[in-house]
């Protein structure tokens, strides 16, 4: 594809404004790699972007939204918006109208640490890459979701749901599912909180625990939901390099980054990206060092597919107020589209997260079919056994390979491959869409049916020259 000019992509965002329903101008801005033009930012970047536009009043005002979104981008490259409107400020000889549609647009309706906030990347549509490549199968495997799909007893509990309830709130306690939930986990259901997913969960205890001028402290790399919505609560973020040989949590540098300010520690067990797991007894010497007035969160998404029989920390809860663990049905259970995950904690969590959480933030349609899928833990069983085969292959596989990776126990795989980018395009245009997004070094590529693991085997090897 040709390169295109500012003066291009100025014309094509004047065009996207008349057509708000495709998205963002960030977005837009995004897709058109123009924070790559700007990774230089200068004195002659600067004329560049406003020049040939600075004689016309009327477009300086309109050109103000688009000014603003650029103003983001240089942002998150670490220029203060201050300085950058000032600066193009100056620059346009009109600093008046720039800064009273900046404002408009951003200080006066939103926070600043949410600004410059990029939105979540999904992955394309089956079938348009299907389309756009030529390939008759698509192995999606950049989700970390489950080949295996749910039981067939959910689809048989949505669809016995009468419809005489579409017009009542469900459940607002999900009592049915709280009951399940309990009974399987060997926990008080008063100490269950249930969300739309994890997601919702992570961002509600955010909201609970964190204030601004806060930090939250997590393993790197990690998932990045934690980092983002600790930065929508003006809270900062302190990221503490997993060892580089295994992929392990550093626990002693956590417990050295720990300050007065310091208000969560969130792990990822199995951690994501790496997949590596961290014993539950590694975790509770942790907890006992760390100050009781941090909230630990242990999301353990993906614990299901531990094979070690001493997989998850929730029966610590009872002896720790300042632990929550989260778990969700998106994974192994095969219920990502259906958004349904929980937490198990005491009070005085338990009753802040009530408090802020949505009365009705559960259909019914997600209660029966979370339900159901709890309850038939021998299909779970024999997807987790088919997920821990494959993996151990997978594994092996690489080591044969002399391929740098970190042991996993979950559903996926972080392997070091160089060019990831690249890497990643060459697996697609194959028919293996991987995640490429995460790191430039190192790609995550969940497991999928046997057949596709056996494929993407010779694809993999293709894809990275061996």
């Amino acid at each position: 594809m040709p390169q295109q000019t500012i003066e291009e992509l100025y014309e094509q965002a004047l065009v996207r404004k008349q057509n708000p329903q495709i998205g963002s101008y960030t977005d837009y801005l995004y897709q058109k790699g123009l924070d790559k033009i700007l990774k230089k930012v200068g004195e002659e970047s600067t004329e560049v972007i406003l020049g040939a536009k600075n004689n016309n009043e009327e477009l300086i005002y309109e050109t103000s939204d688009l000014l603003f979104h650029l103003m983001v981008l240089l942002v998150e490259k670490g220029i203060s918006l201050d300085d950058i409107k000032d600066e193009l400020g100056s620059r346009l000889g009109k600093k008046s109208i720039l800064h009273e549609r900046a404002n408009w647009r951003g200080e006066k309706k939103m926070k600043k640490t949410v600004q410059a906030l990029a939105a979540y990347q999904a992955e394309l549509p089956v079938e348009t890459v299907k389309e756009k490549y030529g390939l008759q199968h698509l192995a999606r495997l950049s989700a970390n979701e489950s080949v295996y799909g749910p039981s067939p007893k959910v689809a048989q509990a949505v669809r016995a749901v009468s419809d005489n309830i579409l017009g009542y709130y469900p459940d607002g306690q999900a009592t049915e599912l709280r009951d399940a939930v309990a009974k399987l986990n060997h926990v008080d259901p008063q100490h269950l909180v249930f969300g739309a997913g994890a997601d919702e969960l992570i961002e509600l205890l955010t909201r609970v625990v964190l204030e601004p001028g806060s930090n939250i402290i997590i393993p790197d790399p990690t998932f990045g939901e934690y980092a983002m919505h600790a930065q929508i609560e003006q809270s900062t973020t302190k990221k503490i390099p997993v060892n580089t040989a295994d992929g392990h949590v550093d626990f002693d540098a956590i417990l050295d980054a720990i300050d007065d300010k310091t208000a969560m520690v969130w792990i990822a067990n199995p951690n994501n990206p790496t997949g590596v797991f961290e014993k539950v007894s590694a975790i509770k010497r942790f907890l006992d060092k760390l100050p009781a007035s941090i909230t630990l969160v242990v999301d353990e998404a993906y614990y299901d597919f531990v094979d070690e029989p001493d997989a998850t920390v929730a029966p610590l809860v009872t002896e720790y107020t300042n632990l929550v663990v989260l778990r969700t049905l998106s994974k192994a259970y095969g219920l990502a589209n259906l958004r349904v995950g929980y937490g198990i904690m005491q009070n005085p969590l338990y009753t802040a997260m009530q408090a802020v959480r949505l009365p009705y933030n559960l259909s019914t349609y997600q209660i029966a079919g979370g339900t159901a899928a709890v309850l038939d833990q021998e299909y779970l069983q024999k997807n987790v056994q088919r997920f821990q085969v494959e993996r151990q292959t997978f594994q092996e596989f690489l080591t044969q390979n002399k391929f740098k990776f970190y042991e996993s126990q979950a559903n996926f795989i972080w392997i070091k491959v160089g060019e990831t980018k690249k890497v990643g395009q060459k697996l697609l245009e194959q028919g293996f869409q991987v995640n490429d997004r995460l790191n430039p070094e190192w790609i995550r590529i969940a497991l999928g049916t046997p057949e596709d693991n056996a494929e993407l085997k010779v694809a993999f090897l293709k894809a990275t020259k061996q």
